[in-house]
């Protein structure tokens, strides 16, 4: 394989991280954009594919997890 641009056909909705090692910043944004929201919720680089972040699988899990209350008063 030598691109990424190779690799965005395969991407699929269920694939969540990618794990990648010698990219650029501004080609793995080209990848994004190619891929354009098909798949992967995040790109990290290897060793860190289980690394936990407050943003997982796309989703902001304070957010998630917190209950709003509302009041009418």
């Amino acid at each position: 394989m030598g691109s990424l641009a190779e690799l965005a056909p395969a991407i699929r909705r269920k694939d969540q991280t990618l794990a990648q090692f010698g990219f650029t910043r501004a080609e793995l944004d080209d990848f994004v954009t190619l891929v354009a929201g098909r798949g992967l919720d995040r790109i990290v680089p290897f060793g860190q594919a289980l690394t936990f972040a407050g943003v997982w699988d796309g989703l902001d899990l304070l957010h998630e997890f917190t209950r709003i209350i509302t009041i009418a008063a």
